[in-house]
């Protein structure tokens, strides 16, 4: 069983539950003084709501996907991870990237000279979170909603308790310091 990622293979990852995305490996960089073997993966459009295998896809019609992300930056879905594969990820197939990248990519840097893709460690099933609501927004419209909708009220009932917390804090501090 391979322990590294290789340019050109496609990875599968369940970002969300119930969804399951394809990325593909477009360069990589073995080990060097400074860091771990790594690679730059690029998030595709391939989403599906099923796990896949390499059959599902159409290698013809992936393209890497574009990330708008939360603070407005956009391009495209492009990280630089750890090439170890771990158990989060699961290799489906291979394929030549000229496929659906014409520019080739090329992985070089070392501690001074870093890359323009973020270092985003270990491989997790996380990745391609973004396509999936990114498709969710177009195909699954509804749900979606009704799912953004509970994790803001989520998120805003985790920020009451987390006040409630700090003046609970305070005030056990403001009680210890007068007695």
């Amino acid at each position: 069983m391979k322990k590294l990622l290789d340019v050109g293979d496609l990875i599968k990852t369940e970002a969300i539950p119930g969804f399951w995305v394809c990325s593909v490996v477009l360069a990589f960089q073995p080990k060097t003084e400074d860091f771990r073997p790594m690679c730059l993966i690029g998030v595709t459009n391939a989403v599906f709501e099923h796990s896949f295998t390499f059959s599902d896809l159409a290698i013809e019609s992936l393209r890497i996907a574009d990330d708008i992300g939360g603070w407005g930056a956009s391009g495209r879905s492009l990280d630089v991870y750890e090439a170890r594969i771990t158990p989060e990820v699961e290799v489906v197939g291979h394929i030549d990237v000229s496929l659906i990248s014409p520019e080739p990519y090329v992985l070089r840097f070392t501690r001074r000279d870093m890359p323009e893709w973020p270092l985003s460690g270990r491989l997790t099933r996380s990745i391609g979170h973004g396509s999936v609501h990114a498709w969710r927004r177009v195909h699954d419209r509804d749900r979606w909603l009704i799912d953004v909708e509970a994790a803001g009220k989520s998120h805003a009932e985790m920020l009451v308790r987390i006040r409630e917390l700090d003046r609970a804090k305070r005030k056990a501090r403001r009680l210890s310091q007068k007695a």
